[in-house]
C-alpha cells in the first residue's frame, strides 16, 4: 500500500483522468483505495505508473501514523463591494487554515453577496467566525460559514 499527497485541491476535486486499472497503453497501474482529502491510498500492480501527476509525494505506507486534514468548503458574506477583491477573501481564509482553493473574487462577478474558498484544516471542528476588516480606518465586518 502507497499513500500520496495531492498536489492542489482542483485535482484532487476532479477525478477525470485518475489513473485506474482500466488503462489500454498499461501505463495506469494504481488503484484508487480511499480518498482522505489530500491522502491517496493506492495499489499496484506494476512499478510503472502515472500517479506521480498527481502527487507531489509518493510513499510506502507501514502503518506509520498520519495526521488527520480534511478540506472545508468555507462561505464568506458581508464583504462590501469596494472590498470585493480575492486578496480580502484570501486574507480572511488564512487566519483558518492552508488555502487550497483561493478566492476568485471580481467586481464583475454576477453575486457579491458572499464567495467560496477552500481551506486545508487538521480538526473536525465546524468552520463558523466572524471577521473584522479594516481598511482607510474602516471596519466592515463579515462572516464565515
Amino acid at each position: 500500500m502507497r499513500i500520496g499527497t495531492g498536489r492542489e485541491q482542483q485535482t484532487l476535486a476532479d477525478n477525470r483522468g485518475m489513473p485506474d486499472n482500466n488503462s489500454t497503453d498499461g501505463t495506469d497501474s494504481g488503484t484508487l483505495k480511499k480518498r482522505n482529502d489530500r491522502k491517496l491510498w493506492t495499489s499496484y500492480k506494476t512499478k510503472k505508473t502515472s500517479w506521480n501527476a498527481w502527487c507531489i509525494k509518493m510513499e510506502i505506507w507501514n502503518g506509520q501514523n498520519l495526521q488527520y486534514e480534511r478540506i472545508a468548503w468555507v462561505r464568506i458574506r458581508g464583504i462590501p463591494p469596494q472590498l470585493w477583491e480575492d486578496e480580502v477573501f484570501d486574507s480572511i481564509e488564512r487566519k483558518y487554515g492552508e488555502i487550497m482553493q483561493g478566492s476568485l473574487a471580481s467586481t464583475n462577478d454576477d453575486n457579491l453577496a458572499s464567495d467560496m474558498v477552500a481551506i486545508m484544516l487538521i480538526d473536525g471542528l465546524t468552520v463558523k467566525g466572524e471577521a473584522k476588516i479594516v481598511r482607510n480606518g474602516i471596519t466592515t465586518r463579515c462572516w464565515i460559514t
